[in-house]
């Protein structure tokens, strides 16, 4: 039956130790202009308040209600939660799967995103559009609840306050979180097995592998190891080419904070149908359950959502709270290799590469650095293959020399 405009339909109820406030909300009802995709949105809040949006979208032809899990973990933590419905029908992986145009994903998410005609198979103007369709909902909560403070993440009745929210989603919403990360500068990015592949050239969408505004110390990712839509090697390489930080984790064998890695897979069977791997990792029916009808994943969840931050733990604000050095990738590698690295404060940085026997070879930073994630190119063409040592070391520019220093080993083979 469908809801009259106007009214929302809403519940109380416990969630994981918190009371929380369940709407369900038909686009139409924020604005009846659009005419398409009116299931429910999906909003969750409690009386915590973090003052961050965990603004989610479902996968192809998912609708908010398939990710209830997912959304009652991020309003358990203090964040409004916002399970977005918004065009999802045609598979947008499918679509340009055998084009030879990088720029074909780019073009069907934007214009999904912002409603310009960009792409011929695309049909969403900009009142149906995910920009319009969140617009609207932000401004129907602000003005019927407005002691809940949804009105922060909006400025003017028209400009969306990015930066306040983690964008989510799994799957083609998984996409869509990426590429507005590209586009705008969030507080965080959260993709459940996520990819923009081209089948025929074998490589990444091209916007994947751009300058992006938001950084790459806030992106996360989470996938089944045996998903057969996201191969596990494509989806290393995706992270990679993101730019995402850490090795690949098993959660099933791991507790937080996880080898402090953004990157993270799992073995464990699907539940309710135990060949669905792809939708395990945030479909609420078959995501894993513990014994006390927890989800399994809740801990990784939360973590992902927290920007890396455990239970306990305190938060800065888009700030890396420790220094680390990565392992570089690829590795091995012939000729040219990335090493990343995160400074947690102003500081004085050097990363230089040694040979087994300890002889210097290549500096590659000796430079006062910024808080936040770094990624260098090393290049190996008149080096012979063999072992070499990457080397961080960091001081305060008043501290003592040797502060924080870290090193890995890469193969150069040729």
């Amino acid at each position: 039956m469908r809801i009259s405009l106007g009214f929302a339909l809403f519940v109380c109820l416990f969630s994981l130790g918190s009371a929380q406030t369940l709407r369900l909300i038909r686009p139409s009802q924020t604005d009846s202009a659009i005419t398409t995709e009116d299931e429910f949105h999906y909003t969750y809040i409690t009386t915590a308040a973090r003052n961050k949006l965990f603004l989610f979208f479902p996968g192809t032809g998912g609708l908010p209600q398939h990710y209830q899990l997912v959304l009652r973990t991020a309003a358990n933590l203090g964040f409004h939660a916002i399970g977005l419905r918004y065009p999802n029908a045609i598979a947008i992986n499918d679509v340009c799967a055998l084009t030879l145009d990088t720029t074909c994903h780019r073009r069907a998410r934007l214009e999904i995103l912002d409603g310009t005609d960009r792409h011929p198979t695309i049909a969403v103007n900009r009142t149906n559009s995910i920009e319009n369709r969140l617009i609207k909902l932000l401004k129907y909560l602000r003005t019927n609840y407005p002691a809940e403070n949804w009105q922060q993440y909006l400025t003017n009745d028209s400009v969306i306050v990015w930066n306040k929210m983690i964008v989510s989603g799994h799957s083609q919403g998984g996409g869509h979180a990426g590429i507005i990360g590209k586009f705008h500068d969030v507080a965080g990015v959260v993709m459940f097995a996520a990819m923009d592949w081209l089948a025929f050239l074998n490589r990444n969408a091209d916007w994947i592998t751009m300058p992006g505004q938001t950084p790459a110390s806030r992106l996360y990712g989470f996938t089944h190891y045996r998903d057969a839509s996201v191969e596990i090697n494509k989806q290393i390489t995706t992270w990679r080419n993101y730019g995402m930080l850490g090795s690949l984790v098993n959660v099933d064998t791991t507790s937080p904070p996880f080898a402090n890695s953004h990157t993270f897979t799992t073995f464990l069977p699907p539940a309710f149908d135990t060949t669905n791997f792809h939708g395990s990792v945030a479909v609420s029916v078959y995501t894993p359950l513990a014994t006390n009808g927890t989800p399994v994943y809740a801990p990784l969840w939360e973590y992902m959502m927290r920007g890396g931050a455990t239970s306990g733990v305190a938060e800065k604000e888009n700030v890396p709270g420790a220094f680390r050095l990565e392992q570089n990738y690829p590795n091995p590698f012939n000729p040219t290799t990335k090493m990343s690295f995160v400074i947690g404060h102003s500081s004085l940085v050097s990363l230089k590469v040694f040979d087994v026997l300890g002889r210097e070879v290549a500096t590659l930073v000796n430079d006062e650095l910024s808080p936040g994630t770094y990624a260098v190119s090393f290049d190996a063409t008149d080096l012979p293959s063999g072992v070499y040592i990457y080397r961080l070391s960091v001081r305060t520019p008043s501290g003592q020399a040797g502060e924080f220093v870290q090193q890995r080993k890469m193969m150069m083979l040729r």
